[in-house]
Order: C-alpha cells, then structure tokens, then sequence
C-alpha cells in the first residue's frame, strides 16, 4: 500500500504545472504566405511553444490553411481554434479535441512538398460563424533539427478576409469616447 502510495505521489509531484504564457499573434492575409520558426523542443499539444496566427472568417464561407515544411525532418502539425486567446492557460495543459473551441487539426494530408519521411498539413473547414480564429502551429514527431534546435515552415490561408484586432488602447478611447459623450447629452 505503502509504495502505491509513494507511486501516486511521485508522480504527482513529476508532472510539470502550466504556467500562463501570453500568447502573441501574427495575422494571416487571404492567400500571403507567412515564414515562422517553431523549436524541436515543442511537443504538438502542448500550447506554450506552439507558434500563434490569427485570421478572421465570414459565416458560410469555407477556409482553407495548408503548412508546408522548409526542412525534411521537420513534422509540421497544426491545430485550429475559433476565437483569440490571453494566454497559454486558456486551452488548458494541452490542445484537445474536446475543447469547445477546437475546429479541426492539420498533419500530413498533402505530400512532402521537399523530401523527408513527413507529410505537409493541409485542413479545410467551413465557417458557421463569423468571427477570429486560431491557428496554431505545432511540431508532432520531427527529427533532428541541426544546429540552431528550430524547422522553418511556411503557413497560407485562403478564404479569409481582413479584420483588425482592437488593441486594449483602442477600446479604452473608445469606452472614454462614449463616457464623453454621455456626459456632454445628458440634461442640465
């Protein structure tokens, strides 16, 4: 009993605990491919690591992303989600299938666009609503990386439109506009 005890309790203590990682976006462009780096230390469902894209979306439209590998021994992978996210924290300690937000996952469903024993990520998904989405990249099962511990990829989404994300310093003018303005209508 004693050692099934200690077992628990080892392993207990042995898993590591999420800590909050902000999460910040680049924006992808209808048909722009975007360059990025993720590192060969990243495991593909864990969020702190993963490389964070953001693109908008109209309702009955279908949206396609499709990854492409810049080094053979790189396993590109990625997950989609609707919404925009804080931090690492708010998909839990792992992507998961089961999270509300999850949309669909991309790994290997085009050939190896260079050679390697790696697919490319392709996923397609039709928009119910309209609205901010996540794309996040991910390394699944890659080889060795070489010297600098980072693969090179190349990501582009088509049947996306440009939205601008509203920075916190917008959103305060604008709550502080409309304070303004009531005061200046409000009866006297």
């Amino acid at each position: 009993m004693k050692s099934i005890l200690f077992a628990c309790l080892l392993g207990f203590i042995a898993v590591p605990s999420a800590q909050a990682t902000p999460i910040s976006y680049t924006r992808l462009s209808n048909g722009v491919p975007v360059v990025g780096q993720i590192s060969a230390t990243h495991f593909y469902n864990n969020p702190v690591g993963a490389q964070y894209y953001s693109m908008f979306a109209n309702a009955d439209s279908s949206v396609n992303v499709v990854g492409a590998r810049l080094e053979g021994n790189y396993d590109m992978a990625f997950w989609i989600f609707r919404g925009l996210f804080a931090d690492t924290n708010d998909f839990g300690s792992l992507f998961t299938y089961s999270n509300p937000a999850f949309v669909t996952i991309g790994d290997d469903e085009n050939p190896a666009n260079i050679p390697g024993p790696f697919g490319d990520p392709n996923s397609s998904f039709f928009v119910s609503t309209s609205g901010f989405y996540t794309v996040a990249v991910a390394n699944f099962v890659s080889g060795d990386p070489g010297p600098d511990g980072l693969f090179d990829y190349r990501l582009t989404a088509r049947g996306i439109t440009v939205q601008n994300i509203p920075a916190p310093a917008v959103l305060v003018l604008l709550g502080l506009g409309f304070v303004v303005l009531a005061y200046v209508r409000r009866p006297t």
